[in-house]
């Protein structure tokens, strides 16, 4: 088998059968080092996935369907189908435009 080297102390050691992936050997202090790296990660990671919900949070509508409500005119953000306000159907902006009179 190959020897390797450890990532925290820099000795070579021969990782067990089954676990040829090791980059940590099994000295007490060299396991709390791979514990203190991996908590970095998931500290990152979390660092990260916040960053994103916050880029998503950004990139949802502001609250403008482009839809008008047939009888009030109003947005109706975020129903599709009906005006909350009034109840009638909703047309989108382009189908309102072609049937304003000129």
């Amino acid at each position: 088998m190959k020897t390797k080297v450890c990532r925290a102390c820099g000795r070579e050691f021969m990782p067990a059968m089954y676990k040829q992936s090791a980059e940590y050997c099994d000295n007490p202090e060299c396991q709390k080092a791979k514990l203190e790296r991996a908590k970095g990660y998931s500290k990152k990671e979390k660092e990260v996935s916040a960053a994103k919900k916050r880029a998503e949070q950004a990139k949802k509508p502001s609250g403008k369907s482009g839809r008008v409500c047939a009888k009030c005119g109003n947005d109706p953000f975020p129903n599709y189908f009906y005006c909350p306000v009034c109840h009638k159907s909703i047309r989108s902006d382009d189908e309102y435009e072609d049937n304003l009179p000129d």
